[in-house]
């Protein structure tokens, strides 16, 4: 068995501390030595011709802390956000055939996450991407981020980023839907991660999410929503709006009847502190930094099972 996790630190020490000698270390252990681990075992797994992952390390520990969740139908507004994301990326690999999806960090990942599962539960097959180079991966409990390692054996392949983000989900007859998140997002869909220069403040920047809103066939965003994240138009443009058809935040839903148009409020979600439709989307439209435009018909979106609410939690 060949067990590559050796590591090692730099105890401690300041960057402009370190000398040739301590980095030379650090590249000594975590990259020659396994180099040379990977060599020793690889000579014995030609001469057998034969060889296999082990893809189970996700299961340690994994279900003893399982059975100390909590069963409870209480959710939070990021829950029911990640629910109902989940639940329209499902409608729209059904509707369009969409083949694969390409998730951004944090409740955008985990939304595409459930979808995989629970379409998987109907026989649709979805293959999950990650722009580092990973397709058709099938996400591991207990860390839910964008590269987990933990995933990276489960690959159906392990390419580069020019195959992930220039033809499976930016090629010109890609079947890829995006799943993202926002720092802040305007009425038209633009999405901006990059920077607020007005507060002076920068985020993490675009990683793929401008590839996927340029590219995919659509992308669905899901955001907390406070005024400071809707805005009438966003200072910095990380990734163009254009392909975004679905809002989906902590109070509702939101989307586009025709593109180029902006986000309309389309569904409700359920508001312990209002009392009525009328109050409810009040309240939205108090969250929301520019003028929202509101459907003639409103639907109330239904919370989640305690099924979905476990999935989240598993995941």
């Amino acid at each position: 068995m060949l067990v590559n996790n050796a590591g090692g630190g730099d105890q401690g020490k300041l960057f402009l501390d370190q000398t040739y000698e301590d980095r030379d270390r650090v590249l000594g252990v975590g990259l020659t030595g396994t180099a040379n681990c990977n060599r020793a075992v690889l000579e014995h797994m030609v001469k057998q011709k034969e060889g296999k992952i082990q893809d189970d390390s996700w299961e340690v520990g994994f279900w003893d802390l399982r059975s100390c969740l909590s069963e409870s139908e209480e959710y939070t507004p990021a829950e029911m956000a990640i629910v109902v994301a989940s639940r329209r990326l499902q409608e729209k690999v059904r509707e369009y055939k969409y083949q694969n999806i390409l998730c951004g960090a944090g409740m955008a990942n985990l939304a595409g996450w459930m979808a995989y599962y629970q379409l998987r539960e109907e026989g649709i097959d979805l293959d999950i991407m990650a722009e580092a180079g990973m397709f058709g991966y099938a996400p591991r409990p207990g860390d839910p981020t964008t590269f987990n390692t933990r995933n990276f054996p489960s690959c159906k392949m392990l390419t580069d980023l020019h195959h992930v983000m220039g033809i499976f989900a930016g090629g010109g007859r890609n079947s890829c839907i995006g799943s993202l998140g926002t720092g802040q997002i305007d009425r038209f869909g633009n999405i901006n991660s990059t920077k607020v220069p007005e507060k002076g403040i920068y985020m993490v920047g675009s990683g793929g999410a401008n590839d996927i809103s340029s590219s995919a066939q659509e992308a669905v965003v899901t955001a907390i929503q406070r005024p400071g994240t809707f805005v009438t138009e966003v200072p910095y443009i990380t990734s163009p709006g254009k392909r975004v058809t679905t809002l989906i935040s902590t109070m509702g839903v939101f989307e586009k009847h025709e593109e180029g148009k902006e986000l309309v409020l389309t569904g409700l979600f359920p508001n312990p502190g209002c009392r009525g439709e009328d109050e409810t989307v009040r309240y939205i439209k108090e969250q929301c930094g520019w003028e929202l435009q509101v459907a003639r018909e409103l639907v109330w979106v239904n919370p989640p099972s305690v099924e979905e609410l476990m999935l989240i939690k598993d995941l």
